[in-house]
């Protein structure tokens, strides 16, 4: 798995860019997928990666030659399959907020995490919802074990009762076990 912008892992910084004037500021640009910067960051040879969750945005964004295809967990393990089955160079990555989200990520096999330190320029509402949407969004967390049993006990309760109600002890064969 590719790391980015984690403190132990050298990277080179993604920069987030809205206009074609900014393609010529820097070198690894990130932006939501949109065909006038894609072909600015193609005639200028610059590197790039892309945001987005539309299948038909994903394949144009890896033959136009991103680096990083970046998508939510929604879409994260399609994303993956097509990367996979169709052999991308394109790299599918996942916004991350703590190293905790790593092992979600290499269970669905995606390329690469970026951590919200990886984006140099990124505003901090951008900062604060990377971080945020890794509780939400992009969590990998496990549901508690009173949850686990406690949703199995409810269930058993259940079988239990529809087991009492369908076991009528002395039913003749005109009584009807459905009404009781």
């Amino acid at each position: 798995m590719i790391i980015l912008g984690h403190a132990l892992v050298p990277y080179e910084p993604l920069y987030l860019i809205k206009n074609g004037d900014e393609v010529f500021k820097y070198d690894n640009l990130l932006f939501k997928f949109n065909d006038r910067l894609i072909a600015a960051a193609q005639k200028a040879q610059k590197k790039f990666s892309v945001i987005t969750n539309d299948i038909n945005e994903i394949l144009l964004a890896n033959g136009a030659g991103a680096r990083f295809i970046i998508v939510d967990k929604k879409s994260a393990a399609h994303a993956q399959k097509l990367a996979n089955d169709y052999l991308f160079d394109a790299k599918i990555a996942m916004f991350i907020g703590s190293a905790r989200a790593l092992k979600g990520l290499a269970e669905l096999g995606i390329d690469a995490a970026i951590f919200k330190d990886a984006i140099a320029n990124a505003p901090k509402s951008l900062l604060a919802s990377i971080g945020d949407s890794v509780g939400s969004k992009f969590h990998f967390g496990f549901p508690k074990k009173d949850e686990i049993f406690g949703g199995a006990q409810k269930l058993a309760d259940k079988i239990s009762a529809l087991d009492k109600k369908l076991s009528a002890p002395a039913a003749g064969k005109n009584d009807d076990i459905w009404k009781k």
